[in-house]
């Protein structure tokens, strides 16, 4: 997804001066400055461990391939500097001054993904109105399925902030109303089947988004318990032909290199499409057609067939079925 970069905040709430930072470094023993320190620390030990490994082999004490011991050391080693760097001390108003300040450049997605959806609104990183305004802006370049996991990982994010006492009351920050964005969600379904709807979409999150209406999200709900009612009972029919052929095999026809080539004429990627696209391909494996004979096998490929004309016929319908209600719905 590409960057969204955030306008100038209106709101960020900044210190009087720089200066006045500097002087209220927060406290030396922070919890989060003891876990940077110890990411430091044992990224030292690590770097210590290999550059030792690495200057006792080139001296002749070891064997010189021990010294490649050292690169996964200073692998290591970089990954925990890296990890301590990336640890923010939010009570530290100079880091927090710069956590704020940083955000003039980030999207909201990625400031999230810098500091958490927990901290963005407990240290109000972003202001109420500010927030407000960079959801609106990340939303554009989001699909709907991006934009509910956005809204569902910010309420989830304002809910254990609000589990803490805070500087302002986290009740100031509210989840923007994603029924502005109905359109989005009409324009890319638009011409979707109903199964690639259901595969796609949590029709209670469209609902609770105000994306279909409940009398949508009911008789939605009601297809997709039919469409996945058809397609047990087609998983299992295919279950029931391939056990009708099992007591029937031979060690002979498995090694009949005929009826390889055979089995993958018939089971070939373009063979029995609805079945392959609503039940799966595991089914219809290699081991389906293990058959005595090639008239065994036409039976297998014609029960097969018979049972893709089915599934056909009840995904159609359904389908229909959804595209009436739509199209009525548009009028």
């Amino acid at each position: 997804m590409s960057a969204v970069s955030l306008f100038p905040l209106t709101g960020v709430q900044q210190p009087p001066t720089q200066a006045g930072v500097e002087e209220a470094p927060g406290e030396i023993f922070s919890t989060a400055k003891i876990q940077r320190y110890a990411y430091y620390f044992f990224s030292f030990l690590a770097t210590a461990g290999g550059t030792t490994l690495l200057v006792i082999s080139l001296i002749s004490i070891l064997p010189l391939p021990v010294a490649l011991a050292s690169i996964p050391c200073y692998l290591f080693a970089s990954y925990l500097a890296s990890e301590g760097y990336h640890i923010w001390d939010y009570e530290d108003p100079k880091e927090l001054w710069q956590a704020r300040r940083s955000a003039l450049s980030l999207s909201l997605l990625e400031l999230a993904g810098k500091h958490g959806w927990k901290n963005l609104f407990y240290f109000t990183i972003l202001t109420p109105q500010d927030f407000s305004t960079a959801f609106h802006h990340q939303a554009q370049s989001c699909d709907v399925t991006q934009l509910l996991l956005m809204r569902k990982a910010a309420e989830e994010g304002l809910s254990v902030a609000q589990q803490r006492p805070a500087s302002i009351p986290m009740s100031v920050f509210t989840i923007p109303d994603l029924s502005l964005y109905q359109h989005s969600f009409h324009e890319e379904s638009n011409g979707m089947k109903f199964d690639q709807v259901c595969k796609k979409y949590n029709f209670e999150d469209l609902r609770l988004c105000l994306f279909i209406s409940q009398s949508e999200a009911d008789l939605w709900q009601q297809l997709k318990n039919e469409y996945e009612q058809i397609v047990r009972e087609c998983r299992i029919q295919i279950i029931q032909i391939a056990s009708s052929f099992q007591n029937h095999q031979s060690s002979a026809s498995r090694n009949s290199v005929f009826l390889r080539e055979r089995f993958l004429q018939n089971v070939s990627s373009d063979s029995y499409p609805y079945i392959r696209t609503h039940v799966g391909n595991d089914l219809i494996s290699a081991d389906f057609f293990r058959l005595l004979t090639p008239e065994q096998n036409e039976q297998g490929k014609q029960a097969l067939t018979l049972l893709e004309m089915q599934l056909e016929q009840k995904v159609k319908a359904i389908n229909s079925r959804y595209e009436q209600f739509r199209s009525r719905n548009r009028r």
